[in-house]
């Protein structure tokens, strides 16, 4: 079933890319032909452009879709409840699989049998999660390896979850026309060239339109045009052999806009200080759960609302005004510019001048991107710290002869710890699954609305916890944004609950299938009686509220609902900070009011019987001892515990250290006292 796709935004088409004949004219790479899926020239079909067909005339279109980028986890998944990731009933450790309280929706396994427990089906995830990711592997291979459009549908079970999804408008699962959506196929243009149009690929992949969504993302460049809601080619763009004019498409490495659209606000060059982190629509995940600005731009000159940004007189990232760009760290690993080569058959080489031949890395270049290994991040964990460090590019003992104990410091603290002493941006602390089926979220670093351009930014300093690296034996101290979750929990089955059942037990249609709150829960939740229910009156913050909801609850088939806080770090990496900026008092740790003891507020109102819950990604042996403080009718999220793997000088004590210390007082009087009494014993003498 498939959606009408309506006319696209205005902003989707930009004319000036036909005034404009030298804006692409730079480009390096080779005029291309432009195919549909059945290798003919688009210009001529008409049909949606195929980049397997196109891009891979030259490269190896099967080898590039093996990266994780395309697969997110579709070629890991997991078996016997593997406890990877937050919950342990994932599908898989990659975004294919794992629960995330945003969207709050949870992937069907595929050999599931009932329709009650039928959530996520595949083609409901491209048209949801499908907008940020870049299509193949998922959007193109079931998971027993074989094409949608090749499938019989008839011949499969009707819970198959690659082939069907749950309707909510209906209440029921459904079929996918898998002949009629097409596949979405690697979007190479999203990544590959400057002036992408990520809203018009969003349509098109939103109302199921898969194959049209990387046609779509040329609508900045003028090859492509809407017309009366369709769209088509521009002659113009093409020459009479029917290869791209090189002026409306400039192919070449990816740009700090092109990451920056998924993972975070990016921008360089002269409008570095405009701050937009939505780019008209809230897409920016990167942005939201960090608060991550990557910008040239110095932080007094934005165009913020931000408190005391006079003062602010450097960049949003040191790296950033050092005109690096993304792929500096998160490169092709077999890129020979790189150098880097993950089969060393010797350990202790640190070099080896044999690499890859250029025209071998052109055919083949590896797109499992260098990562680091942060929180939640539990995809392809074998690639994880394959992107060079902070120390293998820093000579950090000669930059810190000031600091004692500098080995020590740099095994126990993870460099963000001192150079991103804080966040001027908001990010995301809160949000609450329980009532509303698509949650109420509140923004910490922000007073007021975080989307009014107009609202006070204050900014936050992250909150630390531990982390166990592949690189060390013990674990580090890092900083992160906690994201907390309230939300159902079927302690039946072992998993949170579906969004859609939260909205049949709160919810209904009317008939306009507009959602609305059922009467008898409007009226409970009404205090005011102005027949409106605000984020205040919505809270489940009284037992007599929480037992009136988990009746609601258990018609939906949830036996024994359980209300549950999950704390989820997201590891704070970027906007990193000079030495002119770092933290470089020792006072700042090292004293009573220390920062890494800081309590950070996590949950703006306190339910009744709640206990909060770190994610399974952070290994429980960290997480011993109390997280959790309450008061003023909020909850605080307190690391005392990282005072059981540290003795941190000016905040710890040892009971035995301080026995041992005051006997050695004790003794030092006594034996005064003595020597004393003999003096003056002996002068009377």
């Amino acid at each position: 079933m498939l959606l009408n796709t309506g006319s696209l935004p205005a902003s989707a088409y930009d004319p000036t890319a036909l005034s404009n004949p030298q804006q692409n004219i730079n480009s390096i790479h080779p005029l291309i032909l432009l195919l549909d899926i059945e290798k003919q020239p688009v210009i001529d079909s008409g049909l949606p452009i195929s980049t397997r067909a196109s891009c891979g005339e030259c490269h190896d279109y099967d080898f590039i879709s093996k990266g994780f980028h395309s697969q997110q986890g579709r070629t890991e998944i997991l078996e016997n409840n593997n406890t990877i990731g937050v919950f342990p009933h994932l599908v898989s450790p990659g975004m294919y699989g794992k629960w995330c309280s945003m969207p709050n929706r949870q992937l069907t396994p595929a050999d599931n049998k009932q329709k009650e427990e039928f959530d996520f089906g595949t083609p409901d995830w491209l048209r949801s999660c499908g907008t940020c990711h870049v299509g193949g592997g998922i959007g193109e291979f079931d998971r027993k390896g074989r094409k949608y459009n090749e499938v019989e549908v008839r011949s499969l079970s009707n819970l198959d979850p690659d082939y069907h999804l749950y309707s909510q408008k209906y209440d029921r699962v459904i079929s996918w026309d898998w002949q009629e959506s097409g596949l979405a196929e690697v979007d190479c243009f999203l990544c590959h060239i400057p002036n992408f149009n990520r809203i018009a690929r969003d349509t098109q992949m939103r109302e199921g339109y898969f194959s049209w969504a990387l046609t779509a993302t040329l609508l900045k460049t003028g090859i492509v045009k809407e017309d009366m809601g369709e769209l088509v080619y521009n002659p113009e763009a093409f020459f009479p052999d029917k290869k791209v004019r090189p002026q409306f498409l400039k192919l070449g490495e990816p740009g700090v806009d092109n990451c920056g659209q998924c993972h975070g606000f990016a921008k360089t060059g002269k409008e570095a200080h405009l701050i937009d982190p939505f780019l008209s629509h809230e897409l920016l995940r990167g942005t939201k759960k960090m608060g991550r600005i990557w910008s040239s731009a110095k932080i007094k000159d934005s165009n913020l609302n931000l408190k005391g940004k006079e003062a602010l007189d450097f960049s949003w990232d040191i790296h950033a005004e050092k005109k690096m760009i993304c792929t500096d760290c998160h490169f092709s690993p077999n890129n020979p510019a790189k150098n880097i080569n993950s089969t060393w058959e010797s350990a202790y080489l640190h070099y080896y001048p044999p690499t890859l031949k250029w025209l071998d890395f052109l055919l083949k270049p590896d797109h499992n991107i260098a990562k680091g290994d942060c929180y939640p991040e539990t995809v392809v964990d074998d690639l994880d710290n394959s992107m060079r460090g902070c120390s293998d590019c820093h000579q950090a003992s000669a930059l810190h002869q000031w600091l004692p104990f500098r080995e020590w410091h740099f095994k126990k603290l993870a460099c963000e710890v001192c150079h991103i002493p804080k966040k001027y941006f908001w990010a995301c602390q809160q949000i609450d699954l329980t009532i509303f089926p698509k949650g109420v979220s509140k923004y910490r670093g922000v007073i007021g609305d975080y989307k009014n351009a107009k609202a006070e930014v204050t900014g936050f300093q992250p909150a630390y916890f531990l982390k166990k690296t592949k690189k060390e034996t013990s674990p580090q101290i890092v900083p992160c944004n906690p994201i907390s979750a309230l939300l159902w929990f079927d302690s039946e089955k072992g998993r949170p609950a579906f969004s859609h059942q939260v909205r049949r037990a709160f919810y209904q249609w009317d008939k306009r299938f507009q959602l609305q709150m059922r009467p008898e829960v409007s009226r409970f939740f009404d205090n005011n009686r102005d027949g409106k229910i605000d984020d205040k009156e919505r809270r489940l913050d009284s037992l007599e509220k929480i037992e009136f909801a988990k009746t609601f609850i258990k018609q939906q088939g949830i036996k024994e609902p359980q209300l549950r806080l999950e704390i989820t770090p997201f590891s704070v990496n970027h906007n990193i900070v000079s030495k002119g900026q770092a933290i470089k008092d020792c006072q700042e740790c090292h004293s009573p009011k220390t920062r890494l003891l800081k309590e950070v507020e996590i949950f703006d109102y306190l339910p009744p019987g709640i206990d909060p819950h770190i994610s399974e990604i952070v290994p429980k042996e960290f997480t011993k001892g109390p997280i959790a403080e309450y008061k003023d009718g909020k909850i605080f999220y307190k690391p005392t515990y990282l005072l059981s793997h540290f003795y941190i000088m000016g905040i710890s004590r040892n009971p035995w250290v301080e026995w041992v210390g005051r006997l050695a007082v004790l003794l030092s009087l006594i034996g005064t006292f003595v020597h004393g009494l003999f003096r003056i014993m002996a002068h009377r003498k």
